[in-house]
């Protein structure tokens, strides 16, 4: 369709004589196109972002510009004109809208893709309970694994999984958060203060958007301030788990232990309502004995493990919050130079 168009732009062009206003005329007529086809590369086939934080090294750098081919997993339909590209920046100064609030995205349309999303892959997407903050972690758990970290080193169904050896867990400074205030809601003023990047309408048009990322001190976290918050488990940092990732089809008995594990991701995503009340549970107040979950979900860390804000803060992330795979960093200027040997650097 747009080349139809702009070959009609073309032809009409070539029938005005005076040189001025044949050149008016073509621009007039080629600049929304050009924005057209700029808002469908975006939305449909790759984006590019630059990586403000530490929480991936020593796979990406802060500085680190990334290629996000979003045709790998498949492209996601843009819900409201506040997720199209180029667009969104008019509702960052809309009165209101700077602070996007959670989304339940219950209908989301993906195209098929050309793969799936697997262990190990470096992935971009949405914050699960914001909608605006586009983060990149590595994919450590799809659905259906088991997953439990022991003495800091990442098992699923039993088996050590090591997807990087530039993966490392140690702290390297005193920062600390409060890792709850993800379930109470962020304010630009609260992400500023944890060391986070806000997403800056000036950057948008180079770009794109900023990815969020959190420091945090080793030791210093208590069980609830993990995901989820249990009642009689001590898990931290390095000893969590172990938890099953939620599947498409799973089917999970209900009780007070898988309650405690899944209603906050099954109220955040699964488009219903799960309410417990003496020791029986209900959907959108209807009572149950057992639920199935409606899509897939995944378990996000970031390389940088003690200075990483991933899952084992704010929990699955769904697969309708995926935007695409992280295959080469396109170009750097981290520790403030130009990083020559990061042109086109592969991501593994």
């Amino acid at each position: 369709m747009l080349i139809l168009l702009y070959r009609l732009i073309s032809y009409l062009a070539g029938c005005i004589e005076h040189k001025f206003l044949k050149n008016l005329f073509t621009l007039a007529f080629s600049l929304p196109l050009i924005i057209c086809l700029s808002i469908i590369t975006k939305s449909f086939v790759f984006d590019i972002y630059k990586i403000p934080s530490s929480s991936m090294e020593n796979t990406l750098f802060a500085n680190d510009v990334i290629f996000v081919n979003k045709l790998k997993y498949g492209p996601l339909f843009p819900q409201s004109l506040s997720e199209v590209p180029l667009i969104n920046i008019i509702y960052m100064f809309k009165k209101g809208s700077k602070d996007f609030t959670i989304v339940k995205n219950c209908k989301n349309t993906r195209l098929s893709g050309t793969g799936i999303l697997k262990n190990g892959d470096v992935v971009v997407f949405t914050m699960p309970f914001r909608s605006n903050f586009h983060i990149v972690k590595r994919c450590i758990g799809i659905g259906g694994d088991t997953l439990q970290i022991k003495m800091g080193e990442v098992y699923l169904n039993k088996v050590l999984f090591k997807p990087s050896p530039l993966i490392q867990n140690v702290s390297k400074d005193n920062k600390s958060i409060q890792a709850n205030s993800f379930e109470k809601g962020i304010t630009k003023n609260h992400l500023e203060n944890e060391g986070c990047l806000p997403v800056q309408a000036s950057e948008e048009a180079d770009i794109s958007q900023i990815i969020l990322f959190s420091k945090i001190k080793k030791n210093t976290l208590t069980t609830k301030q993990l995901y989820p918050q249990l009642k009689n488990k001590n898990w931290s940092l390095d000893e969590y788990g172990p938890i099953v990732i939620p599947k498409k089809g799973m089917k999970i008995k209900l009780n007070s232990k898988n309650y405690e594990l899944y209603h906050k991701v099954i109220s955040a995503f699964e488009c219903v309502v799960i309410t417990e009340n003496l020791s029986s549970y209900y959907i959108n107040g209807i009572e149950i004995k057992s639920y199935t979950f409606k899509q897939n979900y995944y378990f996000m860390m970031g390389d940088n493990r003690k200075e990483s804000m991933d899952s084992r803060f704010w929990g699955f992330v769904p697969e309708n919050r995926i935007i695409g795979k992280v295959p080469f960093v396109l170009f750097s200027n981290s520790k403030e130079e130009f990083r020559w040997d990061r042109i086109f650097k592969s991501v593994e």
